[in-house]
């Protein structure tokens, strides 16, 4: 049988391991089942055969887990198989004499079955220390004290005094007959500490507590003479089979390992499910005393008053460790939470690094025991050697170390607590360290606006100079270019009229350029103003679709005008942007529709709002583009191979703002775009001669 590797073992090892310890157990329980059923006849078959293969099934099992498992510590499992193997020597010679129907007192047989006792609890002395490598744990300590002097007491009572009293007994049958409770009381006293002490919520210890419960239970029967005859002697014959089988098949489970692992300490509320066993346990003087007095038996004063002297004490201790204990818990949870409130409350790195060491110094630790924050500023920390330590961690490096030595007990007590401080103040640390670059980043930020605003005032004096340096002599050669053209200077050759028609085109070009530049310099600046009037749209639009007539002509354009309400929608705004709105929105329609497409604009009026829709059969504008069509000079991927700044539509939804109104646009390529404007109208209309002036800020 192929042998899996210490601590490791694949999905199909565990599958095949836990279908080798079902199928072992079932075939340990059918034959203790066939032997409790089997007539005390077969005493052959019974005792020599079912009896003799449980017992070789057990340690078998034991030595088989131990090779195939690999425990850390083997020899916890060892002992515990020598004690199986001794009980089952001590069952061979047992049976021998039954099957030749005798039953010699004391025999070699005795020798065997109280040998299986020390090695037993040996086992499990190991298994306890393994378990808990840092020290003795006082509870657990004297809960199992408490439990082994309850027994004890009923022990001597019942078993011990009625033998020494005895007069039909040798010397040497009273001994042998003695040091089975005895083996029985030092078995229970190991195995209570080993229950007590930690966690053993494992299959394979569940399994072995169990078969140890019963092989204390059945021994102890034994030895109180409940089976001195009939079918009683062969059930608790059989509940010394299981227990045999129960501890053999735990050693067979996969989790047989955790019987010499470390293992923590148990919760609190298995603490308080065990301590009802250690409560029941100290009422057992005086239960035994009243059912003595109830039956008129002999009245054990002394032995009873002894142990409930003993037990009393060992209460005391118990309470006092526990309560030593709770006021430790309270100062360390006093301390932590006191420290994660200067944590937080903390202002920079140096009330961290105090706020620690304040902590680490008003522990309760015991006097020999020294915690301290060491920094990496101060020493190497990468090679700090003490019995506990626990980095503090900043961007990934060793800032400082949490250190602390005293005895391994006390460290494993304090450890938690001291990794939570070392824990929080690298959060602490790092939440420090994020806030100083918060507020670096802040400070630079706020330069760089501070900066940015004063380029963009610079911009837009720049843009607005050169605005108006270059409007004078351009208002120049308009003007010349003017006079020219009315023949003032004599007339123009056909050469001369054309070259004339291409510098006025471009001066005009370049003029409304100019205007564009500065009308979104004064949006930008906000020193735009409104010279609010009341505005008919119905009759501004006519007009801006009467001036464009001749270039949609020249392109073959059809331009229409629809009035969709009663009367046409009046607003309250600048008669001259609004005519520049419609005029841009009218340009670019004509601009980007073929020929033979039509132009269509739609007045109309909803919920207080005038609505004017520019809907074009022109080449559209792609659906990812739509977004950004209203950035300044962007220009869309349909509209590369015409002319024009890019600032129209941009200007557009600024004057739009400005009167509190917006622009929305929906397009198809290929079929044609409709914005959509919407311009609130005035509650209470203004008097036809009265003008009113706002700023507007862009």
């Amino acid at each position: 049988m192929d042998v899996p590797p210490q601590g490791a073992t694949t999905t199909e090892q565990r599958r095949e391991s836990t279908s080798l310890c079902i199928t072992t157990l079932a075939i340990g329980l059918i034959v203790c089942f066939i032997y409790a059923v089997a007539p005390d006849s077969w005493t052959v078959f019974r005792e020599l055969v079912l009896y003799l293969l449980a017992d070789v099934l057990a340690v078998t099992s034991v030595y088989v887990g131990v090779g195939r498992y690999r425990p850390t510590s083997p020899k916890a499992w060892i002992l515990i198989g020598s004690g199986l193997l001794m009980l089952t020597l001590g069952d061979l010679i047992w049976g021998l004499y039954r099957v030749a129907d005798r039953s010699p007192f004391p025999s070699p047989a005795d020798a065997f079955y109280l040998a299986s006792f020390p090695l037993i609890a040996a086992g499990l002395i190991i298994a306890v220390l393994r378990r808990r490598p840092y020290g003795v744990d006082a509870r657990a300590g004297l809960d199992a004290a408490v439990l082994t002097v309850a027994l004890a007491n009923v022990g001597w009572i019942y078993v011990a005094r009625p033998v020494l009293d005895d007069q039909a007994l040798s010397s040497f049958e009273k001994v042998v007959t003695i040091l089975y409770p005895c083996g029985d009381l030092l078995l229970f006293a190991v195995a209570a500490r080993f229950v007590m002490g930690s966690s053993w919520n494992k299959r394979a210890l569940r399994l072995l507590v169990c078969g140890l419960g019963l092989l204390v239970i059945g021994d102890t029967m034994f030895a109180l003479g409940l089976s001195d005859s009939g079918r009683v002697a062969g059930v608790w014959d059989t509940i010394l089979l299981i227990a045999v089988v129960l501890i053999g098949v735990g050693a067979l489970d996969p989790t047989m390992r955790a019987l010499t692992e470390e293992a923590g300490d148990p919760a609190d509320a298995v603490e308080r499910r065990l301590f009802p066993f250690v409560a029941v346990a100290a009422m057992v003087p005086p239960v035994i005393l009243l059912i003595q007095e109830a039956r008129g038996e002999e009245l054990h004063v002394e032995a009873n008053l002894i142990a409930s002297l003993l037990l009393i004490g060992l209460l005391a201790a118990r309470a006092e460790y526990m309560t030593r204990r709770a006021i430790q818990s309270r100062d360390r949870e006093a301390t932590l939470s006191q420290f994660s409130a200067e944590v937080l409350a903390a202002a920079d790195r140096d009330d961290l690094i105090a706020a620690a060491r304040r902590a680490l110094a008003t522990f309760s630790l015991p006097s020999n025991t020294d915690a301290q924050l060491i920094l990496s500023s101060d020493r190497d920390v990468d090679h700090v050697e003490a019995g506990f330590v626990a980095p503090v961690m900043l961007r990934d490096e060793r800032f400082a170390v949490v250190v602390a030595d005293a005895k391994p007990d006390h460290l494993r007590r304090w450890q938690s607590a001291l990794s939570t401080i070392a824990r929080q103040l690298s959060i602490g640390l790092e939440w420090d360290r994020l806030l100083t670059t918060e507020k670096e980043t802040a400070t630079a930020l706020a330069q760089q606006n501070a900066r940015l605003i004063e380029l963009d005032a610079m911009k837009d004096r720049f843009v607005s100079s050169v605005s108006h340096e270059l409007r004078t002599p351009l208002t120049s050669m308009m003007g010349y270019l003017e006079i020219i053209g009315d023949g003032e200077l004599g007339e123009l050759t056909t050469e001369q009229h054309h070259a004339f028609d291409i510098i006025d085109r471009n001066c005009t070009r370049l003029n409304n350029l100019i205007n564009d530049i500065l009308v979104t310099s004064r949006f930008d600046s906000g020193t735009v103003q409104l010279h609010r009037s009341q505005v008919d749209l119905a009759d501004v639009i006519a007009t801006e679709i009467q001036s464009i007539a001749a270039v949609s002509a020249a392109g073959k354009v059809q331009v229409d005008f629809v009035v969709d309400a009663v009367q046409p929608p009046i607003v309250v705004g600048d008669e001259d942007l609004l005519s520049q709105l419609v005029d841009n929105f009218l340009s670019n329609a004509v601009k980007f529709t073929p020929e033979r497409g039509t132009v269509t604009v739609t007045l109309g009026e909803r919920s207080g709002a005038a609505l004017i829709d520019f809907h074009d059969t022109g080449v559209g504008i792609p659906p990812d583009e739509i977004d950004k069509i209203f950035d300044r000079f962007y220009r869309a991927s349909t509209a590369a191979t015409i002319g024009g700044t890019g600032l129209g539509l941009s200007i557009v939804k600024s004057i739009a703002e400005a009167h509190g109104g917006s622009v929305d646009v929906t397009s198809e390529v290929g079929v044609g775009t409709t914005f959509h404007v919407s311009i609130p109208m005035s509650q209470e209309p203004l008097d036809a001669t009265t003008h009113q002036r706002d700023e507007v800020s862009a």
